[in-house]
């Protein structure tokens, strides 16, 4: 199950490319459970305690999203938080994010959210996309060439993560950026 929350559509993107990568024979439930989007939008985040999900033992279940300000977006960290997940703790929890250059310590606040629920948090990935944070003064999109540049390089990014996943990967491989722990503990 591919779980996941897009704001202007990269993290959307990578979903869609993670499904492709992940789905296989349609006769092994892995591969079926793999196949399955779910997307956090509207009443799904507005009453995220109304939401039921059901995982079976050792399915895959990626959280896909953007970084918001080098952290997970609040409003996924409070669907983590309160969402019904019957045998959620029996699932492969991962997580992919989304950013335009670095992540700080964003999978550390993942790994703590999906752990204060009792799930186990294997492996967190970042895929770069083009910037589209423009909220804080220096920021800016990126220029075609480099949206271009970003958007040529995700495919066979989501590959490698999707070949992890599939081993099991339980460390990060992400882009943290210099002063991480700043960035995601003072200016988040």
């Amino acid at each position: 199950m591919i779980i996941y929350f897009s704001g202007t559509g990269n993290s959307a993107m990578v979903a869609r490319q993670l499904r492709q990568q992940l789905s296989g024979p349609a006769d092994t439930p892995e591969t079926a459970d793999a196949a399955r989007l779910y997307e956090l939008s509207a009443d799904r985040l507005l009453y995220p305690h109304r939401q039921m999900l059901t995982a079976r033992p050792g399915e895959l279940v990626v959280w896909v999203f953007p970084i918001y300000a080098w952290a997970p977006p609040y409003m996924v960290l409070r669907f983590i938080r309160k969402v019904k997940f019957l045998h959620g703790e029996d699932a492969r929890h991962f997580m992919v994010c989304t950013c335009g250059d670095d992540i700080g310590r964003a999978d550390d606040r993942w790994r703590e959210a999906i752990g204060r629920r009792q799930w186990t948090p294997l492996g967190a990935f970042s895929v770069q996309m083009p910037n589209t944070y423009v909220a804080m003064k220096g920021f800016d999109t990126d220029p075609a060439d480099v949206a271009a540049a970003k958007l040529a390089a995700m495919p066979a990014r989501v590959a490698a993560i999707a070949d992890a996943i599939r081993r099991n990967y339980s460390r990060s491989d992400v882009v943290r950026g210099s002063w991480a722990w700043l960035k995601s503990n003072m200016v988040y």
